[in-house]
């Protein structure tokens, strides 16, 4: 009589396939594709608390005083005037950009799953996602604003990572090859 053997696997375990495949890469690249995701998760976590602070600045103790601080960083950085077409105060503008910088850290870290599982795509859809993010956030929020707001902490890191996958993207891509020696042949 022969047993069964059947492999159930938990809801957490199909997703968790599913986003970083069955084989391990090299330990180069987790090592990579990990520090890439803590500072993808020190953005993304930074972005979700603007978002959220803005989005619940009702249920603080004084609204209209954060209200009208807000109101003082568009006028030191023109976002009344550069956006008065539109009817947006800087509270506004600073929500839009959280929202859509969110939305492109999901590029990133589909990038860097994509990176994980060694896929070529991952490299560019990284930068361009991380691109995307420094480029929108200089032109939307201004020069000024990215300059003074922004630390060189957080653009030198942002800049370094995706400089590092960018690299990769040209040395590190192909590394299935050295991972799966040949096996040797048997003489018969």
């Amino acid at each position: 009589m022969a047993l069964v053997r059947f492999d159930e696997k938990t809801l957490v375990q199909k997703i968790k396939t599913f986003i970083i495949g069955n084989e391990k890469p090299n330990w180069f690249t987790r090592l990579s594709v990990l520090i890439g995701f803590a500072i993808w998760f020190y953005y993304a976590i930074w972005h979700t608390l603007i978002f959220l602070s803005i989005a619940f600045i009702d249920q603080l103790k004084n609204p209209d005083l954060i209200r009208e601080t807000y109101g003082k960083i568009g006028g030191k950085y023109s976002f009344n005037i550069r956006y008065q077409d539109m009817n947006w105060l800087t509270i506004d503008v600073i929500y839009i950009h959280a929202i859509v910088v969110l939305l492109l850290l999901l590029i990133s870290l589909a990038g860097l799953v994509l990176i994980y599982r060694r896929k070529k795509w991952g490299y560019i859809i990284y930068f361009i996602g991380n691109l995307s993010i420094i480029l929108f956030s200089f032109f939307f929020l201004g020069a000024a604003y990215f300059e003074e707001q922004i630390s060189y902490f957080d653009k030198i890191m942002f800049l370094v990572v995706t400089i590092y996958f960018l690299i990769g993207m040209f040395f590190l891509k192909n590394t299935k090859a050295t991972e799966n020696p040949l096996k040797p042949q048997t003489q018969q």
